[in-house]
């Protein structure tokens, strides 16, 4: 082969190459992030539609209200019907959502409610550890209190985790928000 053509087949692999690993590097790791972890993606829809903005941004409540585990557990708990029931058994009583938490409460049932933040599997999201460490809910939930449906408005992915925990580990203490592997993949 001549030399321009080997120059020419040179550079077409280099192209093809840098291709496939622009590919790889950008692609998602599994097809439920391709899914789920976009930003502005609408939300499932909840059994009950449950109105987060007027329980948070009317009547004040604390997120730790009604998923109090967070601040304890690795996860953060759905209510339990017994919670939401202890106040709409007297307030709005008569709105056709509460009608169906009422059917849920007195068939001793928890509502069904559908997951919207989560995590790959591989991953070891510790909410009780974020909790102590004072992080605000909505940095990772947004403001769940101007929305109408709940829905995953950040893309968690491990850039912006390890920008966050970078920004804490500046902020306070290297041991406090470690960039290492272990901390979040054991």
């Amino acid at each position: 082969m001549s030399r321009p053509v080997l120059i020419r087949l040179a550079i077409a692999a280099s192209v093809v190459l840098m291709a496939l690993l622009c590919l790889a590097f950008f692609w998602p790791e599994t097809s439920h992030e391709r899914k789920t972890n976009w930003v502005g993606d609408p939300g499932p829809t909840q059994p009950i539609a449950f109105y987060h903005r007027v329980h948070v941004n009317e009547l004040h409540i604390p997120c730790a209200y009604c998923h109090w585990t967070a601040a304890t557990s690795r996860y953060a708990n759905y209510p339990p019907v017994e919670v939401c029931w202890g106040c709409h058994k007297n307030i709005s009583i008569t709105h056709p959502q509460i009608a169906r938490l009422r059917q849920y409460y007195l068939a001793g049932q928890s509502v069904p409610w559908v997951r919207v933040n989560q995590q790959p599997g591989y991953v070891h999201f510790v909410h009780s550890a974020h909790v102590g460490a004072g992080i605000a809910c909505a940095t990772c939930h947004g403001n769940v209190g101007s929305m109408y449906v709940v829905y995953q408005p950040i893309e968690m992915n491990m850039g912006w985790c390890i920008t966050c925990h970078r920004q804490y580990e500046k902020k306070f203490h290297p041991l406090q928000a470690s960039v290492d592997c272990y901390t979040c993949h054991y």
